[in-house]
């Protein structure tokens, strides 16, 4: 019976290191992404308007993370409306686009 629940331990340590190795994994790839939109980011209406939503999504992500690198106290004070909305909470691209547009605009208030 112990070497039973000794062998169902190890599997449970393993089967763990392969969920946490994936989730590093996946962290890893999204970093990748941001890291590749930050080289090419949309800072032009004109262009805004005339993006795919995978890229609209991918910049609004940046532009959150980007938000959140604001000191704690600044970010958790600043009202709903001033921050990146999160992607469920955007259901058409229209929203997306306005959302992205007031994004660039506090980046280059900021001095983005």
């Amino acid at each position: 019976l112990k070497e039973e629940q000794m062998r169902a331990d190890a599997q449970k340590v393993a089967d763990n290191r392969e969920k946490e190795a994936k989730r590093r994994e996946k962290r890893d790839q999204r970093a990748a992404v941001i890291e590749e939109t930050s080289k090419k980011l949309v800072l032009v209406n004109a262009v805004i308007d005339n993006l795919k939503v995978d890229e609209l999504n991918r910049q609004l992500d940046y532009h959150r993370g980007e938000e959140k690198k604001i000191p704690k106290a600044v970010y958790d004070s600043m009202d709903k409306d001033q921050k990146v909305p999160l992607k469920s909470h955007m259901k058409t691209k229209d929203e997306r686009i306005a959302a992205l547009k007031k994004a660039v605009a506090r980046y280059l208030s900021r001095g983005g």
